[in-house]
């Protein structure tokens, strides 16, 4: 996480100077469906999701993400992870802007990242996606899960 600091405030963690990351990106672009977004006045934006078996309330203003009850131990164990903060991806932006197409598709998605999901989640999310549509596919994940559990 290059020239990002980690704040500490209550029960939240905060990181400061973020770049490169936009949670609607991420969240909203198609890899994930256990992620849904929040009305808000105080942040840009902020989403309530699941992943690994844990709940994860986040928001972004600005350069600034907040992790809501969330201790540093497990920012380092599972979020930072998760949410692959450890990636240069001002770097590969800059490699692949070389090319037409790809500084296109930059400047559309410029604050996606590439989350690292449990794999069982990530076949059967791809699996009930084929002819599907994102909302969709969010109920039947939603439903499978609050039948199934884990």
């Amino acid at each position: 996480m290059k020239n990002t600091d980690i704040e500490i405030s209550g029960k939240n963690l905060i990181l400061n100077n973020v770049s490169d990351f936009r949670l609607s990106h991420t969240f909203e672009c198609g890899q994930c469906f256990r992620w849904d977004s929040r009305d808000t006045d105080e942040f840009d934006e902020e989403y309530v999701g699941t992943a690994l078996g844990r709940v994860l309330k986040i928001a972004q203003k600005d350069d600034k993400i907040i992790l809501f009850d969330t201790s540093l131990r497990e920012f380092q164990n599972i979020w930072e992870k998760y949410l692959d903060f450890s990636r240069n991806y001002g770097k590969i932006k800059d490699v692949l802007s070389g090319d037409d197409v790809m500084r296109r598709a930059i400047g559309f998605g410029y604050g996606i990242h590439i989350l690292n999901q449990d794999v069982w989640e990530c076949i059967v999310s791809f699996i009930i996606s084929a002819s599907n549509n994102i909302p969709r596919i969010k109920r039947i994940i939603n439903t499978l899960c609050k039948e199934f559990g884990n």
